[in-house]
């Protein structure tokens, strides 16, 4: 988890599939046509970004703000799933443990629309075509009870040398948020309800200048219908609804080496979590075999 400091496997499990020999454990799963069932741990398929959660898929360094702060750095679980495409219909459903809280479960999924897919080009960053979809995904507790709703919607389009991804998540809270300070007074801060959004960019530069470099920009919106939550090791900080604009470049050494370079501002917002930073430079080498 987020600040846990421990490693453990995102991805292992069975799967039963039609029409398709291709199995990705995850990333693009829904590349090629075919029926999918599957039980074990999986990344939750749930809008689009959950293709980017390993550093070999991700184009860039760090994940957009729905992902981030609304999805914990994204949805990982133990459960099933099915999920399958035909023609230009594609769809996942999923039934996991709870995504926030330790008991209880979750259940939801995705169904989207393809057109004007080109496969050859699969494995790249910026495919062609369109897609758009909708998520759903309902978080229980123990007795059945809706804790929390998260609807998404997502439309990417690609052509030529450029890709635009955009999402759009909206979290509804069906508990307040109550926090208990050390002389045991309880304070009720209201449901917490967040919405998110993200535009990406990517060009694929390498037509142009003949190097294997893409390079990205992203603006991100997160809003939060309280001003107070919890910080990362409980204590109650104070929050407000926050901007970040994202700009970068990916140079693709060979098939095993990549390094990113990237670039985020906050846009003049801020939260006083501990780890909130303003403006972060940082790079990133990955290696993959």
């Amino acid at each position: 988890g987020l600040g846990g400091g421990q490693a453990g496997i995102a991805v292992a499990l069975a799967d039963f599939h039609m029409f398709d020999n291709a199995i990705p454990p995850r990333g693009r799963i829904l590349n090629n046509q075919g029926f999918h069932i599957q039980a074990g741990r999986f990344d939750i398929p749930f809008s689009t970004d959950y293709q980017n959660f390993a550093n070999t898929d991700r184009v860039t360094v760090t994940a957009p703000i729905t992902t981030s702060r609304m999805q914990f750095g994204g949805f990982n679980g133990d459960g099933i799933r099915s999920y399958g495409s035909w023609k230009a219909l594609n769809y996942a459903v999923f039934w996991t443990d709870a995504m926030y809280a330790t008991d209880g479960t979750s259940v939801g999924g995705r169904l989207g629309m393809a057109f004007g897919k080109n496969n050859y080009r699969s494995h790249k960053s910026n495919p062609d075509g369109i897609e758009v979809g909708v998520s759903y995904l309902g978080d229980l507790d123990k007795n059945r009870d809706l804790r929390h709703a998260v609807y998404g919607a997502d439309l990417s389009f690609g052509y030529g040398f450029l890709r635009l991804q955009n999402e759009f998540m909206l979290k509804h809270a069906y508990n307040n948020f109550e926090f208990e300070d050390t002389n045991g007074t309880t304070t009720n801060f209201g449901t917490p309800h967040e919405l998110g959004y993200h535009a990406t960019l990517l060009a694929d530069l390498a037509r142009f200048i003949d190097y294997p470099v893409i390079a990205f920009v992203r603006y991100g919106r997160w809003e939060s219908k309280t001003r107070f939550a919890q910080d990362f090791d409980g204590s109650l900080v104070s929050i407000n609804n926050i901007s970040a604009l994202t700009v970068g470049l990916n140079y693709k050494f060979n098939d095993y080496l990549k390094i990113k370079f990237e670039y985020t501002d906050s846009l003049g917002t801020s939260t006083k979590e501990r780890f909130f930073d303003k403006q972060l430079g940082i790079a990133q080498m990955v290696m993959s075999f």
